[in-house]
């Protein structure tokens, strides 16, 4: 189930990740925060989307990152949220 809207966030993930780690061996610290907001956004919007269709289901949103991704797998979803890992 991918589309574009999960491909363009899969590549500002990698994107984010990529300049995080250029950062860190460069010793730029500029670098390595943009790195880390684009990452830290991309993982959010994927923890808010989970959110949405786990309520959609009528499922209570789970109060942990583990929790979170073993419902996803129970729904085939995992690739939605262990992408980011």
């Amino acid at each position: 189930m991918q589309n574009g809207y999960f491909k363009r966030t899969e590549e500002f993930f990698k994107c984010g990740k990529k300049e995080y780690e250029e950062g860190f061996k460069e010793n730029d610290t500029i670098k390595i925060q943009e790195g880390c907001e684009k990452v830290c956004a991309t993982f959010h919007s994927l923890v808010e989307l989970s959110n949405a269709i786990l309520a959609e289901y009528g499922v209570p949103i789970p109060e942990d990152h583990i929790k979170r991704s073993e419902l996803l797998q129970q729904f085939g979803l995992s690739w939605l949220y262990d992408s980011a890992k």
